[in-house]
């Protein structure tokens, strides 16, 4: 199993009601499911992954997540997850100003571009690609551009409270000079009740 999903089964209380944004084809959804008896639904854009999630017994429904989620209540769920999501997503702030009304606590796992492969790409003048950016300039799903470091500074501003994060080079834990060393990330933030911006 992928090392993120691994961490977010970790964090995630037993019973916990999430909200998966951009569920993809229901792995994570299905996995807290079996292992931490979760109530939780999926919100994915293509019709082929919702039904992939329907038929791995998976609750789903297709959605835009720039659309905003004002036909769910406040703290209707203990955890909203957007894991490898919000980098596609063309409102993010908005995105995370949703998550966080929706759900008491947020998981943002993101691809980390401040990786320095990524980094000495760039310098060549190239666009980036690795083994998790995969995508050419010309058919990447990623609207942003994150790093480690800019999703930290993003919640200071956002005076929100980080609870807890880990680091990833592929399936390794990174625990030191995340921003440079990892290629992804994982965040598990909670708003004061005054979202700033």
């Amino acid at each position: 199993m992928r090392a993120d999903l691994e961490k977010i089964v970790e964090w995630m209380p037993d019973g916990s009601r999430v909200l998966d944004l951009g569920c993809g084809e229901g792995e994570l959804l299905a996995l807290l499911k079996e292992r931490k008896h979760v109530r939780g639904v999926g919100l994915e854009l293509s019709l082929e992954c919702v039904q992939a999630c329907i038929s791995r017994g998976v609750s789903a429904y297709q959605g835009d997540l720039d659309q905003g989620l004002a036909d769910l209540k406040s703290h209707s769920y203990d955890y909203v997850v957007l894991n490898q999501t919000l980098q596609m997503t063309r409102h993010p702030r908005m995105v995370m100003q949703e998550a966080l009304r929706v759900g008491r606590r947020v998981i943002v796992g993101i691809p980390n571009f401040g990786y320095w492969v990524v980094r000495l790409q760039v310098l060549k003048g190239r666009t980036p690609r690795t083994r998790n950016l995969p995508y050419a300039w010309y058919n990447t799903p990623n609207f942003h551009y994150i790093s480690a470091n800019d999703f930290r500074e993003y919640v200071r501003e956002s005076g929100l409270h980080l609870l807890r994060e880990a680091h990833f080079l592929g399936e390794k834990r990174v625990p030191f000079a995340p921003n440079l060393l990892a290629t992804s990330s994982l965040f598990e933030i909670e708003s004061n009740g005054e979202l700033h911006g």
